[in-house]
């Protein structure tokens, strides 16, 4: 089984940086403002990217950079929230005044343009934030963190996927996955 030889990270935060991760010395890049990355095309057999892009204004130049950067063949893991995440007049606790989630049918489309395989599709987080409020009553360890609620999640998401609303005005639509986590292959 290949092994990974190298590890670069776009990071903005010098307060998010490891010396070494594993048997890995991680290269480090900030990101530009504008979003473009300080990569050749063609150089990434696998990038990923977890809950980063939503806190951007041009996401599907940030995806088109993405795309620019991986090999013919390459991979892109990535996991994003798709709903509106609350009400935007209002504060809301943990997340910064405009910051929202993609909508599915926006992430669907930027890939058919850039002519990225969907290899999969999962929706995750239904009412995750529910049961983390619930467990940090007995555990200071994140819920998500336990392999056997990650299994229970999948399945809850799965169920109430049809529920999917990019921005619930009723309680019962909050009952619905929060995130899509794609794997997706560059053509």
């Amino acid at each position: 089984m290949d092994k990974t030889t190298n590890l670069h990270i776009v990071e903005p935060s010098d307060n998010l940086r490891s010396d070494k991760l594993g048997d890995l010395v991680p290269q480090y890049e900030k990101p530009s403002v504008n979003g473009e990355l300080p990569y050749p095309d063609n150089f990434f057999d696998l990038v990923t990217c977890s809950g980063t892009i939503h806190h951007t204004p041009n996401v599907s130049f940030i995806l088109s950079e993405l795309h620019r950067v991986m090999k013919p063949g390459g991979y892109l893991l990535l996991r994003e929230p798709i709903i509106s995440m609350g009400d935007w007049t209002k504060p809301r606790k943990g997340l910064t005044r405009n910051e929202r989630g993609v909508p599915l049918k926006i992430f669907r489309k930027i890939f058919k343009d850039l002519n990225m395989e969907i290899i999969n599709e999962d929706f995750c987080f239904c009412m995750t934030a529910f049961f983390q409020r619930t467990w940090e009553k007995v555990s200071k360890r994140a819920i998500f963190t336990y392999k056997s609620y990650v299994w229970f999640d999948k399945y809850l998401s799965k169920l109430f996927a049809w529920n999917l609303h990019y921005h619930a005005t009723k309680k019962l639509q909050r009952i619905a996955p929060q995130s899509v986590f794609y794997v997706l292959r560059k053509s």
